[in-house]
């Protein structure tokens, strides 16, 4: 599976952003070849807007590139604010239950790591981290996205409220230190809350 990440900074109306994409992406995105969803998730303090298009394949997300623009230009009126695009492989994806995860809150950290090592690192998160995860009270699901070219990618966690979300915090910090000593580094986390999510 792979994602393209829209990431908007200095939104202005983030209800009407939600708005269109419910109203115009999606139901465009529908029927295009390996389109498999998409989610929306922003932080009204700082005025920050994500949006994430998932797709079977890297050659089904590039064929939609040409449409995507399109859509991006309505978005971005609707939004405002000034926008970043990164396409990344998902390489872990965990839903503890499934369940509606609108108004669930998400944490998102950045990483970075060698590229050599991408594959070491996943079989790690996956056997080592999500099981902790999975483990922590409160927890909803995880999501890992790396671009394996660069080694840079972004990994989020959705939670059941905000207190378990602030809960999970005090492992935190031994999460990083870990994963400083295998060569991972991780950024502060940023907060947002999930106002849209569309799987197909």
């Amino acid at each position: 599976m792979f994602v393209r990440v829209n990431t908007v900074t200095g939104a202005e109306d983030i209800d009407a952003g939600v708005a269109y994409l419910e109203d115009n992406v999606i139901v465009e995105l529908r029927g295009q070849k390996g389109f498999r969803g998409l989610t929306a998730s922003a932080n009204r303090s700082t005025a920050e807007f994500g949006i994430l298009g998932l797709w079977d394949t890297l050659e089904d997300l590039q064929a939609s590139d040409s449409v995507v623009s399109k859509l991006r230009q309505g978005a971005m009126k609707a939004l405002g604010g000034q926008i970043s695009v990164a396409v990344m492989e998902q390489v872990v994806a965990e839903v503890v239950t499934p369940q509606d995860l609108v108004g669930r809150p998400l944490r998102i950290v950045q990483v970075k790591m060698d590229p050599a090592k991408v594959d070491e690192h996943v079989v790690f998160f996956r056997t080592d981290v999500v099981p902790e995860f999975k483990a922590t009270s409160g927890f909803v699901a995880v999501r890992n996205m790396i671009d394996r070219a660069t080694g840079a990618g972004a990994v989020g966690t959705v939670w059941a409220d905000e207190e378990s979300m602030q809960a999970s915090e005090a492992t935190a910090d031994e999460r990083r230190q870990r994963a400083l000593a295998r060569g991972v580094e991780i950024s502060d986390p940023r907060f947002r809350t999930i106002l849209l999510s569309q799987l197909v």
